[in-house]
């Protein structure tokens, strides 16, 4: 994900939709939709640590059915 360390960011800033981490509810899953990502994934999705604010894990996904409890969804 570094060639797409700006989608990432924008993901944090901007997100399409923000799920609560089923593994680890201290994290949220931040999901945003772009084309021309790798292998027909559809949204690049951030886990962030919540209270320790910082970036865990990023990367392409097809869908958002990974995130848990849905937190926030952009109108």
């Amino acid at each position: 994900m570094a060639r797409h360390l700006a989608k990432v960011q924008e993901t944090l800033t901007s997100p399409d939709a923000i799920y609560e981490s089923k593994r680890n509810p201290a994290s949220n899953l931040y999901f945003k939709a772009y084309t021309g990502l790798p292998a027909g994934n559809r949204y690049v999705m951030v886990v962030a640590h919540i209270k320790r604010g910082y970036v865990q894990s990023s990367f392409p996904v097809q869908n958002i059915s990974k995130g848990g409890r849905l937190l926030w969804r952009k109108a």
